[in-house]
């Protein structure tokens, strides 16, 4: 597959689970970025982001498996950002 299909279906396959009211298709589709992917053989891999209020703290992370032609999107909402510093001694 080539990588910019895989981007558009993974933004296509975000979309449809995000059961965004008609009005603001394009809007939300327009706030959707892949901020990282990988592919692996026949699989590939992509996390996506959301720039829009609506969706702060959401990411999504899409599995497309190659043997089976199927995507696969789990949702996760940032619980918490706590910053640690150690010493490098």
């Amino acid at each position: 597959m080539v990588m910019n299909k895989f981007i558009d279906n993974c933004i296509e396959a975000v979309l449809l689970t995000m059961n965004v009211e008609d009005n603001k298709v394009d809007e939300v589709s327009e706030s959707l970025n892949i901020v990282w992917f990988s592919k692996t053989l026949r699989n590939h891999k992509a996390l996506v982001m959301s720039t829009h209020d609506d969706y702060d703290h959401t990411y999504w992370e899409v599995t497309f498996n190659g043997n089976t032609n199927e995507y696969y999107v789990d949702e996760y909402h940032k619980k918490s950002n706590t910053v640690i510093t150690l010493s490098e001694d």
